[in-house]
């Protein structure tokens, strides 16, 4: 599990909010709290479909970043703001084919912004093998995205 403090918040909330940096993750959950709590659960309602059927299970942030940028704009800063991003089935794949969820927690909160990952495995295993590669994936993104972190010191 990575625990990262991202040192220019200014920078990451362009790659996030204005760029399409993160566009291709599942969105999970986001709770924004400015004048009021603003809660999206991001499990799609396939009823609202035609085709229910092809609907995707969550989310992606493409879809939802016009809405969380409405939220946030303005002069003052959120008082907080916790996005959950998980990879797309395809990267799940590519990083283990036993994994269930891949997730990145985006935490802003007392002018701080924190980055924390997690995953899920289908079956109970030992083997550190698929968070490392998850870490390690993370890591590579953020630096190829031109995100600077460092290590979370409490």
């Amino acid at each position: 599990m990575l625990a990262l403090k991202v040192n220019d918040i200014k920078e990451f909330m362009f790659q996030m909010l204005k760029k399409n940096t993160f566009d291709s993750f599942q969105v999970r959950d986001v709770i924004i709290t400015t004048f009021t709590t603003f809660e999206m659960k991001c499990d799609i309602n396939k009823d609202f479909y035609e085709n229910p059927e092809t609907a995707k299970e969550y989310c992606l942030w493409k879809d939802l970043k016009p809405f969380v940028f409405e939220i946030v704009k303005g002069k003052k800063l959120p008082k907080l703001m916790k996005i959950v991003f998980a990879a797309d089935d395809a990267l799940k794949e590519e990083i283990n084919k036993d994994a269930s969820v891949l997730y990145i927690n985006v935490v802003f909160e007392n002018n701080e912004l924190f980055l924390t990952s997690g995953l899920g495995m289908k079956t109970f295993t030992l083997d550190k093998s698929a968070e490392f590669l998850w870490d390690e994936y993370i890591t590579s993104f953020l630096k190829k995205n031109g995100v600077s972190v460092s290590t979370r010191i409490e």
